[in-house]
């Protein structure tokens, strides 16, 4: 498996939140609390596009992860739903918690919409949360989804270092 393209160790830090992560189909994914859209590469049919609207708009929360392969069109089309949107790729580091830089640059986009979570470099927000409906409903988008890669995080036998540890920490 290429690293680059895997996320066993953003799997395996969820549970270490309390996370039960588990792959599955979307009108399935949409029965959980939360609802991961890793790099979405391929465009969603209408009523699947009604399913996740509806799934938020009632309570669901919603992170989308892009880059790394993701479709921006595809993406955009679900997040638009929501007030949000990514665009103009480059490559850049991402703030950690504290406000410094994590010094892994990747490809990251800014997001526009929503409120600012996390800064890149270039001064663009690189994650942004919009709430949605009166019942809750919450949409986060991570638009430096390979940062949280294999390929950034190592392996789940990895030991941390401080950098490693800075994205557990955003993660």
């Amino acid at each position: 498996i290429d690293s680059g393209r895997a996320y066993h160790v953003f799997y395996t830090w969820t549970q270490r939140v309390s996370a039960r992560p588990r792959v599955a189909p979307l009108a399935e994914a949409v029965e959980c609390d939360i609802v991961v859209l890793p790099n979405i590469a391929t465009r969603f049919e209408p009523r699947e596009l009604d399913l996740i609207r509806g799934y938020v708009e009632s309570g669901g929360r919603l992170l989308v992860l892009h880059g790394n392969g993701s479709d921006d069109t595809a993406a955009n089309e679900v997040l638009g739903m929501f007030g949000l949107s990514v665009e103009d790729r480059r490559d850049a580091y991402r703030m950690n918690l504290k406000g410094g830089l994590i010094p892994r640059p990747v490809a990251s986009y800014s997001v526009t919409g929503g409120t600012p979570l996390v800064y890149d470099n270039l001064g663009r927000p690189a994650a942004a949360v919009a709430d949605v409906g009166t019942a809750g409903g919450r949409v986060m988008v991570f638009a430096a989804s390979s940062l949280f890669s294999d390929a950034v995080m190592g392996t789940t036998s990895t030991i941390p270092d401080e950098v490693i540890r800075s994205i557990y920490d955003l993660e």
